[in-house]
């Protein structure tokens, strides 16, 4: 009998089977799946996924995740990749002025979910917490009968088991190697570090503590190299001004492109799944440089009729005809309207013709940003949106994660600008980043800036070197030189 046709009646079995102790987990199905490689995968009755559904919300979210540190990113509200992938920009960027040419430890697990052993991880919940029955339960969701080692990976409990136990090596690379800048994303995980020297060491302790303390093995692509390569993670290619999305999304686009256009000339193609499909991949690459990525993949599409006529490159007819009869003030509204929101694949392509044709306003740059950043525009929290979409509700004290956060966009500009070769343009918006920042200083809590001061001196420092490296004119090198000196006397 289906759980579904009396729900009312099994829920109320199940519950006094849980409060008596005497509930057994069913018998778990297997089945394979090919993308992104052939795994394993092990499904429970629907009464289980009821019983591991409530164990999340009654134990998991309430007792565990609270000790999970703050650069663990998995299973965590308010955090996943993009947090993950921000966060490893942000200390990049950090890194970079503490250490100069740094080096990283990019790592990742073999076989992760396959070789966690039960046996330890009920040791880790042993150790944080007392309650009898929750243990009991938490036995008999963890171990499989007949299975020694590892957890289902499609279990709803096993991404949150998984995520505490590393919580361990999380401790250990904070609390006894004290690395500073370290980030997890489940299994995968960055540590930045002094040198090569340094790396070499940290690499051989994290490798014996994964295999003495929790039985892991490190993948044999976990490896130690300078910070200019960049760093792949989850999903991105990340360097301290900017990110790419992976060789490995855009070949599989390709891939799914090509079945769709063969699906599309046999009359086999469900183009309301391809919708959603492009709209995911869209999502991904819009938190990455992808302005020219977006263009050129999605023109390859050879049904672009049936997809509600979106266009997916500017015509030649808003070239000529549009941006020729705008004024340079209405130019500059529409290019500040268009950073601020995303609404579909057209925009960012005509902020690329936008800045080819505009001059930038600098006044209206700085003013921009001062507004974003100003702490004291509400009197709890401040709600804004960034260009991509990003929205975010931030706490006064946390004033300093929103300069990022919207450095990490503008960055992103920059770049655009430095790839046209539009010196001008480059030159007046990165000033106007400078100026919007400079203001934001001087009339914000001082006492509130000052605990950013590192910080800051990080942002003073990216600025300038991506300035210097573009703007040939000595002038207007010492301009943005003055300019970040005035904050808060910050020096080179």
């Amino acid at each position: 009998m289906f759980f579904e046709e009396k729900t009312e009646e099994n829920i109320v079995k199940l519950i006094k089977e849980l409060q008596s102790g005497t509930y057994r987990i069913g018998k778990y199905t297997e089945f394979y799946v090919y993308e992104p490689k052939k795994r394993v995968i092990k499904t429970l009755p629907f009464r289980d996924r009821v019983v591991h559904q409530w164990y999340v919300y009654e134990f998991i979210i309430p007792k565990i995740v609270p000790i999970f540190i703050q650069d663990s990113n998995a299973c965590i509200k308010t955090r996943g990749t993009h947090s993950a992938v921000r966060t490893v920009g942000k200390y990049m960027r950090r890194a970079r002025k503490h250490f100069g040419d740094y080096y990283v430890l990019k790592m990742d697990i073999r076989k992760y979910f396959y070789t966690i052993d039960p046996n330890i991880l009920m040791s880790i919940l042993k150790k944080y917490f007392g309650d009898k029955k929750f243990l009991d339960l938490s036995e008999k969701l963890i171990f499989e009968k007949g299975v020694d080692k590892g957890i289902p990976i499609s279990n709803y409990t096993s991404q949150y088991f998984a995520n505490l136990y590393l919580h361990e090596l999380d401790n250990y690379i904070k609390h006894e190697l004290k690395v500073k800048y370290y980030v997890r994303f489940m299994d995968d995980f960055v540590l930045l570090v002094e040198n090569k020297e340094v790396a070499k060491e940290i690499y051989i302790k994290i490798e014996k503590f994964l295999e003495t303390n929790l039985k892991l093995e490190l993948n044999p692509k976990s490896k130690y190299y300078p910070y200019k390569m960049g760093i792949d993670f989850c999903g991105y290619r990340i360097f301290h001004t900017h990110k790419l999305v992976r060789n490995r999304s855009k070949k599989n686009m390709l891939k799914k492109i090509k079945l769709w256009n063969k699906l599309h000339r046999e009359n086999n193609l469900d183009y309301e799944a391809v919708k959603k499909s492009i709209k995911s991949w869209k999502g991904h690459i819009k938190h990455a440089n992808s302005y020219n990525l977006k263009s050129i993949y999605l023109e390859k599409i050879e049904f672009k009729d049936k997809l509600e006529s979106e266009k997916y490159h500017m015509s030649s007819e808003f070239k000529k005809d549009v941006l020729q009869n705008l004024t340079n003030d209405e130019k500059v509204s529409i290019l500040h309207d268009l950073m601020k929101e995303d609404k579909d694949i057209k925009t960012k392509v005509y902020l690329a013709a936008m800045v080819k044709y505009s001059r930038v306003n600098t006044n209206k740059i700085a003013s921009s940003i001062y507004k974003m950043l100003n702490p004291l525009d509400n009197d709890d929290v401040i709600d804004f949106t960034i260009n991509g979409g990003y929205d975010f509700s931030i706490e006064h004290d946390a004033s300093f994660d929103m300069l990022n956060y919207l450095l990490d966009d503008h960055f992103i500009y920059l770049n655009k600008f430095k790839e046209l070769k539009i010196k001008d343009v480059y030159q007046k918006y990165l000033f106007g980043i400078l100026k919007g920042i400079q203001r934001y200083l001087f009339e914000s809590n001082s006492e509130s800036v000052h605990i950013f001061q590192d910080d800051l001196n990080v942002i003073g420092s990216n600025l300038f070197y991506e300035w210097k490296e573009f703007i040939d004119n000595a002038d207007e090198i010492k301009r943005a030189e003055l300019t970040i000196r005035g904050w808060y006397g910050y020096d080179f």
